[in-house]
């Protein structure tokens, strides 16, 4: 794709169509104008996700990526170590992202998606009541520099793209009986011991802050994560944090 520069949010007709999705009935029409609208803003791909919080959490996730990718992707549980979703949770910001801009700590994820298709892109993060984490990510198959301009000239429409997307989906299936995610239940001292860590201390640090044993507080954090069904610590958290468990 040929990078352009245009004024985006000047072009009453583009707004015109990314208004029309407050309009759709379904979620059918809506997938459909939101490939319509991605395509006009020059990427090939797209990708909505929400999830509330509260007691009893909701997911919906809005999906142009291509299928494979997803089910890779869910396979090997990388919504743990995504920083996409990470900073969606922490971020009101957008993020530009591509395989070089990636932290290696994220391992083959970016690599993986690069050969998938999803070369470079632009993720934006989504905040409201009783949103947990929202998300509306648009990718590319063009090298990420040749990207560059192209992003910056789009963000401003991808974020009026992002808003009205958002509420059009908590209209259509959110404010209505969707999938109900069981949060576990972790103990008040599991959730220090979490929280400590996602700051960075070690559990020996921990157990200094809590007056508690190195070996209690392992002992915690082994709890917490077979109750988030994860194998890491840094999946604990993500886990945590994406069901509201922490703040």
């Amino acid at each position: 794709m040929a990078a352009r520069q245009h004024n985006y949010l000047s072009d009453p007709a583009l707004v015109r169509e990314i208004q029309v999705l407050l309009e759709c009935q379904s979620v059918d029409e809506l997938y459909k104008y939101c490939r319509h609208i991605t395509a006009l803003l020059g990427y090939e791909h797209f990708l909505y996700g929400v999830r509330t919080s509260g007691t009893s959490p909701r997911e919906f996730v809005l999906s142009g990526y291509p299928k494979e990718w997803r089910e890779h992707y869910i396979q090997q549980h990388y919504e743990m170590v995504d920083p996409t979703l990470l900073h969606s949770i922490r971020s009101y910001v957008p993020l530009h992202w591509s395989v070089d801009l990636m932290p290696r700590e994220t391992g083959p994820l970016f690599e993986e998606a690069h050969d998938f298709g999803l070369k470079a892109g632009l993720s934006l993060p989504l905040h409201g009541a009783n949103i947990q984490v929202a998300m509306l990510s648009l990718s590319s198959s063009a090298p990420a520099e040749k990207l560059q301009e192209h992003i910056v000239s789009t963000m401003p429409v991808a974020q009026l793209f992002s808003s009205y997307l958002h509420e059009a989906a908590l209209r259509l299936v959110l404010e209505k009986e969707e999938v109900v995610i069981a949060a576990p239940h972790l103990t008040p001292r599991e959730l220090e011991c979490l929280k400590w860590a996602m700051l960075g201390k070690t559990a020996w640090e921990t157990g200094r802050i809590l007056s508690i044993s190195e070996r209690t507080v392992v002992f915690h954090l082994e709890n917490a994560k077979n109750k988030l069904d994860v194998h890491t610590t840094r999946q604990a958290i993500a886990r945590a944090l994406s069901l509201g468990l922490m703040a």
